[in-house]
């Protein structure tokens, strides 16, 4: 389960030891969480929250770019037309945002590499598994081979996979007899336009349901309805850089998780937030960012905040 977990948070277990010590210190020590209803429930929350505090949200806006004069954020352009704003709180990949500034003399991403990404596939099974828990772990063949095919940029023959049936927790997340399943494994990020994506999902699942009937779980004529995504549907649905829900490549054998600073370091009033977003543990850790780059905006309009700072009283001071 060490290496096949790993993978899931877009780590290679032999390649990544210090980041898979903090992941795991953090499991064993403060537990796993499941939020009664789902993820989901968290932000349908935060959307009624913000809505009550009178946020405007504007979905299917495409923003253009991040306007700039001099060092300081000046408006976002969205379908062609500016709209001035004195911060921005960027929420995309760290690469897609940065690609939005067309500032002079900023790094440039295109040495850089991300994450492995995933496939993720929900299922509507209309039989209920007795044999299975809330978190299940289907581990492949043989997981060093699936590593390395995964930095071969190949999806590999035999695949380690997550499963997550949440009615086994709430009854009412699923109807009757049934079963909702949430089915994640690890996959290559994507390089260029690749139109060969929805054949590859197909392929996938029927692998991965093979896998499953190895275990003894037969599920195959069991499905009713099936939604996929592949690392193409998280470019471009979920803005992420190559489809990787984990942001910049964690595999080093002495570094911990990389993530974006949550406030530029040279471009004033511009902050970003949610580094890591793949559906479910992606929630936390979108939660935890934002509330950084909150409370580092609000301070720097001489607004004190709700959170309490004392949680992040080192991160802030390493931005006095």
């Amino acid at each position: 389960s060490f290496k096949v977990l790993a993978g899931q948070f877009g780590l290679d277990p032999f390649r990544a030891p210090t980041s898979c010590l903090g992941l795991f210190r953090s499991l064993f020590e403060m537990g796993l969480w499941y939020p009664e209803g789902g993820m989901s429930a968290v932000v349908r929350a935060l959307g009624l929250l913000c809505s009550r505090k009178g946020v405007r949200f504007v979905p299917g806006a495409i923003i253009d770019r991040i306007m700039v004069s001099g060092n300081k954020v000046t408006g976002v352009s969205v379908a062609k037309v500016i709209h001035d704003c004195d911060a921005v709180i960027a929420t995309g990949s760290a690469a897609h945002d940065h690609s939005l500034l067309r500032v002079a003399g900023e790094p440039s991403t295109a040495k850089s590499s991300p994450a492995m990404a995933n496939m993720v596939y929900l299922l509507g099974v209309k039989q209920q598994h007795s044999a299975l828990a809330h978190n299940n772990v289907f581990l492949s063949d043989n997981v060093m081979q699936e590593y390395e095919n995964l930095h071969q940029r190949r999806l590999p023959d035999s695949a380690s996979s997550l499963v997550t049936i949440s009615c086994k927790t709430n009854r009412r997340m699923a109807p009757g007899t049934c079963e909702n399943w949430y089915v994640r494994t690890s996959a290559p990020w994507v390089e260029i336009e690749d139109d060969t994506w929805d054949l590859e999902k197909n392929r996938v699942l029927r692998r991965l349901l093979q896998r499953f009937n190895d275990y003894g779980i037969s599920i195959d004529k069991q499905i009713e309805t099936k939604t996929s995504l592949s690392p193409a549907d998280f470019e471009h649905s979920f803005l992420q850089w190559k489809g990787s829900g984990w942001g910049l490549n964690h595999s080093h054998t002495r570094n911990s998780l990389y993530y974006s600073q949550p406030k530029h370091p040279r471009i004033e009033g511009l902050y970003n937030a949610g580094t890591f977003v793949p559906p479910g543990p992606g929630v936390a850790f979108s939660l935890l960012s934002a509330s950084r780059a909150a409370v580092l905006c609000a301070k720097s309009f001489g607004v004190q905040t709700q959170l309490d700072k004392n949680r992040f009283h080192d991160f802030l001071d390493a931005y006095e």
